[in-house]
């Protein structure tokens, strides 16, 4: 495994203030400008992302992406840059702002179906994580559900890169 760098473009969610939770939960400070994500080799300047993107817009588990060597500002010398996805693995990323944490029994409930369908998610903390949706999961199954986490303010979601085909 190697650490490579996906420039960031955007801010991840914040939580509604409607939900009554306080201050603002989760801020992200942008500088520096990159997510390092965990990759393997798979040819020269190409990597299969194999971790869950929790900032980075456009790139999720497994895709394979084409990289650029050279001197960025604020990236260490030896650290790949992601120049564009090769091949999308088919996984759709969500951000889950989560007000109440990812140890309450609300989001342990809605949580479940969303496990049931081979959903995982990554927590930098218990607030905030990024959630990967596999390829055989139903979208109109995993939209139902965040839809019903969203309605009963479990959580607030914002779609990274989704890969299933939109349901009308």
């Amino acid at each position: 495994m190697v650490t490579i760098a996906v420039e960031l473009g955007f801010e991840p969610p914040i939580v509604p203030p409607r939900l009554d939770v306080g201050p603002v939960l989760m801020t992200v400070n942008i500088e520096p400008k990159y997510e390092f994500l965990k990759a393997e080799p798979v040819g020269e300047m190409r990597y299969r992302i194999r971790a869950i993107p929790l900032r980075a817009l456009g790139v999720n588990w497994l895709d394979e992406v084409e990289t650029n060597t050279g001197r960025y500002s604020g990236l260490p010398e030896d650290v790949p840059l992601v120049t564009h996805v090769v091949r999308r693995s088919g996984h759709s990323t969500y951000w889950l702002g989560v007000p109440q944490g990812i140890e309450s029994k609300a989001f342990t409930v809605h949580w479940e179906g969303l496990e049931r369908l081979g959903c995982r998610y990554d927590a930098p903390d218990k607030y905030y994580i990024a959630v990967d949706v596999p390829p055989t999961a139903s979208a109109p199954q995993v939209e139902h559900l965040l839809a019903a986490g969203t309605a009963a303010h479990v959580w607030h979601i914002h779609e990274g890169q989704d890969e299933h085909p939109t349901v009308s």
